[in-house]
């Protein structure tokens, strides 16, 4: 039988920073190790390392940036990477960036769609770029073509959306932090082990950070440790509409806690792992998430979880994590002061959250595409 030949378009790794840009490497990584196995031969579009490494279109960008990034996704998308697909003969495209060509010689497109934010907040993105990002994404699914998404809670929004398109669910991968680390100790952050609270991720408003610190301040003044700190890693999200970094940080000044609390920016991957585990747990309070990597991420270096009851954070995280209701104003910090109390709950959360990360492996992760295909 004919070996059928795929094609990740890596080219949003030009601009990605976050959850795609880990989905995109780690899809690539685990077609790499596994395709040759299953009768598949799989090549990027364009070179992994090379994207990788540009930081022309990263970051806050000039307007002429942003307009040169707007023609020349349309022109990569429609143009080129259709003649690469025909140049290269290719039988099924992958696009993880929700866009895929409309006209395309593939038997099948998959498009990656990872949550409905761009549908259900517009008044979140910039009111042209959404119509014209969700008219590229119409077009695109209009032939040949099904979705992909993260979580059965993100299909479900999705559906309503894109009723007459087919949505699998295949779950993605965390980057192994292990394989990337550098020898790391909580003292690179000046922080003892054991003693601080972790939150990584962007300062969007959906995060809840605001939730989380005012929580935090009830926590330390219930359990009176002076020790105990908040981290938060990660910077101001890309969107001015969707950054919460300013009034984060207004509100950690308003409740005295400037010692208490440290914002440490943008963590390389090489000091990721040591940050992990030596924090005494992870809390995510985000009121909608598509699926929640850094949920895995903890679970893997053996840090138990508090999450909340929105979005497909209790999907993610199953029976390996202790859930809070977002809609109660004092649950958080009523987990919180459970978890730091209570030694043998957070010993089963971590025994838990071991067994429940390993199914969200590299190769679970192929094998949902290979399925499919």
């Amino acid at each position: 039988m004919k070996r059928k030949k795929v094609l990740i378009d890596t080219f949003c790794l030009v601009t990605a920073s976050t959850g795609i840009r880990t989905y995109t490497i780690e899809l690539c990584k685990s077609m790499d190790e596994f395709a040759h196995m299953s009768g598949l031969d799989f090549e990027p579009s364009l070179s992994l390392e090379r994207m990788s490494r540009s930081t022309f279109l990263k970051g806050k960008l000039p307007v002429y940036k942003k307009i040169f990034h707007h023609l020349s996704y349309f022109i990569w998308k429609q143009i080129w990477l259709p003649l690469i697909i025909i140049f290269k003969r290719v039988d099924v495209v992958i696009c993880p960036d929700f866009v895929v060509p409309m006209f395309c010689t593939a038997s099948l497109k998959l498009a990656v769609v990872h949550d409905a934010f761009f549908w259900e907040l517009p008044t979140h993105y910039n009111k042209f770029w959404r119509t014209y990002y969700l008219k590229m994404v119409a077009l695109g699914l209009s032939r040949k073509a099904k979705v992909v998404t993260t979580s059965q809670y993100a299909k479900g929004k999705l559906k309503g959306y894109l009723k007459t398109v087919d949505i699998e669910v295949i779950y993605q991968c965390p980057k192994p932090l292990d394989q990337v680390s550098t020898p790391s100790s909580p003292m690179d952050f000046d922080f003892k082990e054991g003693e601080y609270i972790l939150h990584i991720g962007y300062f969007d408003k959906r995060k809840n950070l605001q939730h989380l610190v005012r929580s935090f301040d009830h926590f330390i003044k219930e359990v009176k440790d002076e020790n105990i700190k908040l981290v938060l890693a990660g910077g101001p999200a890309t969107s001015p509409d969707l950054n919460d970094y300013d009034n984060v940080i207004e509100l950690v000044a308003k409740l005295n806690l400037q010692d208490r609390v440290s914002f440490l920016g943008f963590v390389p991957d090489a000091l990721l792992s040591g940050l992990y585990k030596n924090a005494l747990f992870y809390v995510f309070p985000s009121y909608d998430e598509g699926f929640g990597i850094p949920v895995i991420e903890a679970m893997n270096s053996d840090l138990p979880v508090i999450v909340s009851d929105k979005g497909a954070l209790p999907e993610v995280g199953s029976d390996a994590v202790l859930i809070f209701q977002n809609s109660i104003q004092e649950d958080l910090q009523k987990k919180m002061v459970l978890l730091y109390q209570d030694v043998n709950l957070r010993e089963i959360l971590i025994a838990k959250g071991k067994l429940r990360a390993k199914e969200f492996s590299r190769l679970n992760f192929f094998n949902g595409f290979k399925k499919l295909i």
